[in-house]
C-alpha cells in the first residue's frame, strides 16, 4: 500500500506520541520483570554465555510496536530489546527482512531465534516458544475528535 508523503509528518508525530505514552504506562511493569532478570538460573545464565549473540527477525513494519525507519530497528519492542541486552549482557543481532510472512518463514526454518513482539497462536507453538507477555496491545481506531460515528472495520473502506 502506498503511503500518501502529505501526510508523512503528522503520521511520525503521531507514532512518536503514542510511543512514548505507551512507553510510560508500561515502563513500571516492565522495570519489575527487568530487575528479575538478575535471578537467572545457573543453566540460563550458562545458556546466555555459551549464545551471547541471539538472532533476532522483527515485522519490519508494525507500527509503534516495532519497525525500521531507514535501517533502524524502532517502536517499543525495540526499546526492550536494548534494556534486554543490557540487563543480560548479550548482543541481538536485528535483522531486516521485507515482510512479516518473511520473518515467519525464516522462524520455521530455525534461521531466527526470537521475535520482539508477537501473539501467541497454536500454529506459532509448533516451532516456538513464548513467555508471558511484557505488552498488551488491543485493536482502537483513532479518528479526528471531529468524527461523531460510530466506527467498525466496515465504515473504514476508502478512508
Amino acid at each position: 500500500m502506498k503511503r500518501c508523503c502529505h501526510f508523512e509528518p503528522r503520521i511520525r508525530f503521531v507514532r512518536t506520541y503514542i510511543t512514548l505514552v505507551l512507553l510510560y504506562l508500561f515502563a513500571a511493569p516492565f522495570g519489575a520483570v527487568a530487575e528479575g532478570l538478575a535471578e537467572l538460573t545457573v543453566s540460563e545464565r550458562a545458556w546466555l554465555k555459551e549464545h551471547p549473540t541471539v538472532r533476532l527477525t522483527p515485522d519490519p513494519d508494525f507500527p509503534p510496536v516495532e519497525l525500521f525507519e531507514q535501517g533502524n530497528f524502532n517502536g517499543i519492542a525495540a526499546d526492550y530489546v536494548e534494556i534486554l541486552q543490557e540487563k543480560l549482557g548479550i548482543r541481538f543481532d536485528i535483522r531486516q527482512v521485507d515482510s512479516w510472512s518473511t520473518s515467519v518463514r525464516q522462524t520455521e526454518a530455525r534461521e531466527n531465534d526470537v521475535w520482539s513482539a508477537v501473539a501467541e497462536t497454536p500454529e506459532r507453538k509448533k516451532y516456538m516458544l513464548f513467555s508471558a507477555p511484557y505488552i498488551e496491545s488491543p485493536a482502537v481506531i483513532i479518528v479526528r475528535d471531529d468524527i461523531r460515528d460510530v466506527l467498525d472495520i466496515s465504515k473504514l473502506k476508502g478512508l
